[in-house]
């Protein structure tokens, strides 16, 4: 895969994953504070409440996830820079009140 298609192709998986994220952050924020969305063993918590998961669902995300969490650290460390300018002109069209909503949106979806 030429690098061009490779980095685009981490953004869009980075782009997906932060909308994902983000939603699913709020959502926990709201409903119960808990643990990091993006960490495997909080995601896989949340489906089991939310979804009801078998034991054998459970098992086989947890494969999945493990399976690709290299795959997406390197896609988000390879489009971050990307990430973050497109972030800052996003806060550059939103007003006062919206940016520090936008801001808090960011930093639960993001935290680590």
């Amino acid at each position: 895969m030429r690098p061009l298609t490779r980095q685009a192709l981490a953004l869009v998986i980075a782009t997906v994953l932060g909308v994902v994220a983000g939603a699913v952050g709020e959502h926990i924020r709201m409903s119960e504070p808990s643990g990091n969305p993006m960490d495997a063993t909080v995601l896989l918590a949340q489906m089991d409440q939310r979804l009801g998961l078998t034991t054998s669902q459970h098992q086989a995300i947890a494969r999945i996830l493990a399976k690709h969490q290299a795959a997406l650290d390197s896609a988000w460390r390879a489009t971050r820079p990307g990430v973050d300018s497109a972030q800052m002109e996003i806060v550059s069209v939103l007003d006062p009140n919206q940016r520090g909503r936008y801001m808090e949106w960011m930093r639960i979806a993001h935290r680590h």
